[in-house]
């Protein structure tokens, strides 16, 4: 009930307030200070700036997750696909009886709507009743990012794929983030979570070298942190991925020594990234060529 009151609050609020005004009123809020849309220097400012321009006509179909699995089919190949399970158009045609022991749902047009099932624990009523409310959610409203506006609601069930495999969690990341700029990735986000479900973040280069700066979590450089056996394999998948769009960050993860395509985003964090020293908001910016 919660959430769909805050979803129709969100919807009734873009009626009234114009996105331009809603995302730099909230860049203020996160940062002290407004935005430059004339001639944007920080990386935060030209996310903020792509949110409210006409780009998202070109960038709506790779936000769709099930379109973006045909993109990644097309520039890479469907091995680095996590196998699909079943597409359902609405929550309440899911038969769990015909689903493996543990699998995973999400939403193809939004964020954060992932769920993690294993049929010993699942409630599947709530597990229905959770994606049938996404589903009747247009996630532009959430945030304004109109690269989601009007994508089709669909339900996806893909294969679990564990990334730890009996490792040690705070030891191996279970994302890693590619920032990529035209068509190259410049620095990668390698996100962790421990046994006590504390989420921690190191950046770093294209050579794995860890670097001076944090993007909103703390990092996790008291651990000794391997580079992944399929590193440079991954970096040339985000390359290739990448390669149409002037920025963008492509998530990936591995497994088992295999790579694993998880998501393109085109403005991560809706520009509330918390660069740590500051200074690296402008260092992302101008390897961004945008505005």
């Amino acid at each position: 009930m919660a959430s769909r009151i805050r979803y129709l609050s969100k919807y009734v609020r873009a009626k009234f307030i114009s996105d331009c005004r809603y995302v730099r009123e909230r860049y203020r809020r996160y940062h002290g200070v407004y935005p430059e849309f004339n001639q944007p220097n920080k990386f935060t400012e030209k996310i903020a700036k792509r949110m409210i321009s006409h780009e998202h006509r070109y960038l709506s179909p790779f936000v769709d997750k099930l379109m973006a699995r045909e993109y990644v089919r097309s520039v890479v190949n469907e091995s680095i696909l996590v196998p699909l399970i079943a597409v359902y158009h609405k929550a309440e045609d899911i038969n769990f009886d015909v689903l493996p022991e543990k699998f995973v749902l999400k939403c193809a047009h939004d964020s954060r709507s992932t769920i993690v099932c294993n049929k010993q624990e699942i409630n599947t009523r709530a597990v229905v009743r959770w994606l049938s409310l996404r589903q009747k959610q247009d996630y532009y409203y959430i945030n304004r990012e109109r690269q989601y506006k009007g994508v089709f609601p669909t339900v996806l069930c893909e294969e679990y794929i564990d990334v730890y495999v009996d490792s040690q969690r705070e030891c191996i990341p279970e994302m890693l983030r590619f920032h990529c700029f035209n068509g190259q990735c410049s620095y990668v986000e390698a996100d962790f979570t421990d046994d006590d479900n504390n989420q921690t973040s190191n950046v770093y280069d294209r050579k794995w070298n860890l670097q001076p700066f944090t993007m909103g979590l703390l990092n996790n450089s008291n651990k000794d942190i391997k580079v992944p056996e399929v590193f440079l394999e991954c970096l040339n998948v985000a390359d290739i991925v990448a390669g149409n769009f002037d920025y963008c960050r492509v998530d990936l993860f591995c497994a088992i020594g295999k790579v694993y395509f998880s998501e393109i985003t085109f403005t991560p964090e809706c520009g509330r990234l918390k660069f740590m020293p500051r200074e690296w908001d402008e260092v992302f910016g101008q390897l961004w060529k945008y505005g």
